[in-house]
Formats: C-alpha cells, sequence, structure tokens
C-alpha cells in the first residue's frame, strides 16, 4: 500500500472480515432453502440489518467509517449466527461442527503452503487454478475424513428432491 492510501487501509479491513465472516458460516442461506425454510434467510437478514443499523448510529459518529465497517462485520456475524441458530434447531445441523471442521486442516496446510511458492502476481488463470486446486484438496480431505454426517446426508436428499437429481 502506498503512503497517500495508507490511512484508507483500516477503514477498509473491517468490510473484508465481515464478509468473510458471512462466508465462513457457509451457505446457510442456502441450506434453509433446501430444507423447505427460506424465512429463515430473511429473518436473519433482518437480525442482521438491525443490528448493523443500530452499531451504525452508535459508532459512526464516535468512529466514523471505522465505526461503519465495525457495525457491518458485527452485522454480518449476527446474520450467519442467526441462520445457524435456526438451521441447527430444524434439522440439528450447523457449520462449525467437528465433521465441518476436520477437513479443513489439510485444505489450510496446502493453501499455506501455494502461498509459500507464489511469488508476485499471479493474475485472474492463475487464481482460478489455485482455487480449482484447493477446492479438489478440500473435497478429497472431506472424503478421507469422512466428514458427512447424517444431517449433510439429509441436506443433500433434500436439495436433491427439489432439484430433481441425483447427488449420490
Amino acid at each position: 500500500v502506498g503512503a497517500a492510501r495508507r490511512p484508507g487501509a483500516p477503514r477498509l479491513a473491517g468490510l473484508p472480515a465481515g464478509a468473510f465472516g458471512r462466508g465462513a458460516g457457509g451457505l446457510n442461506g442456502d441450506g434453509g432453502k433446501a430444507i423447505g425454510r427460506p424465512e429463515i434467510e430473511l429473518r436473519a437478514g433482518g437480525v442482521g440489518g438491525v443490528v448493523d443499523g443500530g452499531l451504525n448510529a452508535v459508532l459512526i459518529p464516535r468512529y466514523g467509517i471505522v465505526g461503519a465497517a465495525a457495525a457491518t462485520a458485527a452485522g454480518y456475524a449476527v446474520y450467519n449466527l442467526v441462520e445457524a441458530i435456526a438451521i441447527h434447531r430444524a434439522v440439528g445441523s450447523h457449520p462449525f461442527a467437528a465433521a465441518t471442521l476436520v477437513p479443513l486442516g489439510p485444505t489450510l496446510v496446502v493453501a499455506v503452503g501455494i502461498d509459500a511458492l507464489v511469488v508476485g502476481p499471479v493474475g485472474l488463470s492463475g487464481l482460478v487454478g489455485i482455487g480449482l486446486v484447493l477446492v479438489v484438496v478440500h473435497l478429497g480431505s472431506m472424503a478421507l475424513t469422512g466428514s458427512l454426517d447424517e444431517s449433510d446426508r439429509l441436506l443433500a436428499r433434500r436439495l436433491d428432491e427439489r432439484l430433481g437429481t441425483d447427488l449420490a
């Protein structure tokens, strides 16, 4: 980051953290739809939005744009948490079960290895290639660790029913 842009870095740091937090919880909104409960995403988004708005009202006057970024990150976290709790209550599955986290170990090791090997910009094709490698590694890791439990299979069956497919 150049010297002229350095003051803006903290202001932007909160937004990727919030987006990462939203993504880290998985596809909860899609999970709610797969189990026939699309209202979960609507309600969770509403609660997250209220938290974001309330925190913006409190944090922006004191911290400016950094407060706004923190409020948005917190809103995303609440959005995720509400979705995860609702889905867990509905089918007994949540995104942070041990079976979900175990396959992340090998994927993380490979990601760190790729990061150590890659020097300089990779471009779009390099980024897509790295992403595909990580997807394959993660899917293999899931298969090798036996990380799919009955609630995952239930979600897959319900998704199959809705799409008219057979993921098995």
